[in-house]
């Protein structure tokens, strides 16, 4: 039967009948506008590759005083000449020993994003925080803190009256006057607790406003989250809504005053809220090589105390073993000779209100890894945790951008 079959096929697909529909097309193909189009050529000339050579040093609760280097490799390349765009970052760290293979590979950034006046949208694996909050450590409530995320960002300008930039330029991502934002992933947990089957999936929208006057600029942001299934009452993963607002003042670009106050559980604000104030520098002065780049100072302020959140030290399991969370600071100074920057990063912080927070003895559900990082460094993005309040947990590093 198999053998009739064949030269049935073949004589069906040389018919003349398949000729003629070829050779007389559908008023579909005869439309111009709907004809079809091949991609436009990738300018060669678009894309950015840059470096970021590092050596530093730190003394915190997970790295008790230990030199390490770091080579970052980004790309950024404009794929058309209209709206696509495609960023990568990879990060290698080494610990000082005399080894050879980087300790650590880390795909930081690795995102495509469309960019057009009316609409922006991201998908991939990207920096989060960046539009949650203006601060540069604490905040980011809705999502624990996280910075890096998986999933898709997109954004609703209700005004088309701003400067859109150049897709290369940093400005693609900057906030238009009036603009609505949706976020969503599959899981806000580190790889070791993620779970593919939806029951983590997150949401959140986001309104945002922005007033600019001359050298002043004021920006506002709203957020609110939900998640699909009640994992930790305390945390933004609570099966109901979580929320938060930030502001930021700004003047001439070069400096800012920032707040934002948020809630894991808005039905909980007394045992989850908290407040984070700051204040940033920039762009301070050059004395022949020395340049003073940047100085910034921040602050969070537990709205309640609450002895059995895990996420701020609380133990409902040992109550011996609670804690309350108190104020908690971060500072942060850069300076430059020439090409070469220095770094020094300070924090009394123990990653309250993160996924980072909770110990072992704290849950019933037994962990070994937390169930995502804690409050990260701006410029690094690295984790930086001290033993306790009264202790002093810092990062030094120098580097070149190349």
């Amino acid at each position: 039967m198999a053998a009739r079959l064949i030269p049935f096929l073949i004589i069906t697909l040389c018919s003349p009948t398949w000729a003629t529909a070829q050779e007389n097309p559908s008023s579909f193909d005869q439309d111009p506008e709907a004809r079809w189009q091949a991609p436009p050529p990738v300018d060669e000339a678009a894309r950015v590759l840059k470096f970021t050579l590092q050596a530093a040093y730190q003394r915190d609760r997970t790295l008790p005083g230990e030199a390490f280097s770091m080579l970052d490799l980004s790309v950024k390349r404009k794929l058309d000449e209209n709206s696509i765009l495609a960023e990568g970052q990879v990060r290698l760290r080494k610990s000082l020993s005399t080894s050879d293979a980087a300790s650590v590979v880390d795909l930081r950034l690795a995102r495509l994003s469309y960019l057009e006046p009316w609409f922006q949208a991201t998908l991939g694996r990207f920096d989060l925080f960046q539009n949650l909050t203006s601060n540069l450590f604490f905040g980011g409530y809705p999502v624990m803190g996280l910075r890096r995320v998986d999933g898709v960002f997109a954004t609703l300008p209700f005004s088309f009256l701003f400067k859109l930039g150049d897709p290369k330029d940093e400005a693609v991502r900057s906030s238009p006057p009036l603009a609505a934002s949706f976020f969503y992933t599959p899981s806000l947990f580190s790889a070791q607790q993620v779970q593919s089957d939806f029951t983590q999936a997150f949401w959140l929208a986001q309104l945002r406003a922005r007033i600019e006057e001359q050298d002043l600029s004021v920006s506002a942001r709203v957020n609110a989250g939900k998640s699909s299934s009640p994992f930790f009452t305390h945390s933004s993963l609570n099966g109901d809504w979580t929320g938060s607002a930030s502001l930021e003042i700004a003047y001439q670009g070069n400096a800012s005053l920032t707040a934002e106050v948020g809630f894991q559980n808005l039905a909980k604000p007394q045992e989850t809220g908290a407040l984070a104030l700051g204040f940033q520098a920039s762009r301070l002065g050059t004395w022949g090589s020395f340049s003073f780049d940047q100085v910034a100072l921040e602050a969070q302020f537990p709205l309640g105390t609450s002895l059995g959140n895990p996420f701020t030290g609380g133990n409902g399991l040992l109550p011996a073993e609670a804690g309350i969370p108190s104020t908690a600071w971060y500072a942060k100074v850069r300076a430059r000779l020439k090409a070469l920057f220095f770094e020094v990063h300070a924090t009394n912080s123990r990653d309250d209100y993160t996924f980072a927070r909770p110990s072992a003895s704290s849950l019933l559900l037994p962990f070994e890894e937390p169930f995502g990082p804690g409050n990260e460094t701006d410029g690094p993005g690295t984790a930086l945790t001290s033993k306790s309040y009264e202790d002093i947990a810092f990062l030094v590093r120098t580097g070149v951008e190349f």
